[in-house]
């Protein structure tokens, strides 16, 4: 097998013990291919780590016992975030449940309920007269449009850079 194909597969945590001791070996003699020095500085680093934490600076029972992580503390803490995203639906679906069944009130005003409703019914009509006054303002500026192209139709017939029967024609 190639080195290159060897550190590859170093990297990708795919070698076993014996390619990595190779690996190790090949890059703490001097004889190695000059392309490869960045992989040597690594595993010379690796190797002075390895000497400053020997086996007899750390306690037996460190080495003996598996590191254990604390699964009950994220199984709990999973099911606090369930818990959170489960309330936040709820509360969002009552929030729009509500909000819909605001819009779809509908209240009669006549001439016996009118001065209960008068706040109510006042608010709706001005509503009411802001919504026309905006459509108002719609038709007011199409209007304008309209009248600023029959002025331009006017001015090129006058100065007869258009035909006559261009203004006859229906826009």
């Amino acid at each position: 097998m190639k080195i290159e194909e060897l550190i590859e597969k170093y990297f990708n945590g795919e070698t076993t013990l014996e390619e990595e001791n190779f690996l190790k070996h090949y890059f703490s003699t001097g004889d190695y291919e000059k392309k490869f020095e960045i992989y040597r500085s690594y595993f010379l680093f690796l190797q002075s780590e390895k000497a400053i934490v020997s086996n007899d600076s750390v306690p037996s029972q460190i080495l003996q016992k598996p590191l254990k992580r604390n699964r009950n503390f994220f199984k709990l803490e999973y099911k606090w975030y369930a818990l959170a995203a489960s309330l936040l639906i709820i509360l969002v679906t009552v929030y729009y449940y509500f909000s819909e069944r605001k819009q779809d009130t509908t209240i009669v005003i006549t001439n016996e309920n009118f001065y209960e409703n008068e706040e109510v019914g006042t608010e709706l009509t001005k509503e009411a007269f802001n919504k026309i006054a905006k459509y108002m303002g719609y038709a007011q500026a199409s209007i304008d449009e309209i009248k600023t192209l029959n002025e331009t139709i006017e001015l090129l017939q006058k100065y007869k850079l258009i035909n006559n029967q261009l203004h006859h024609k229906e826009i």
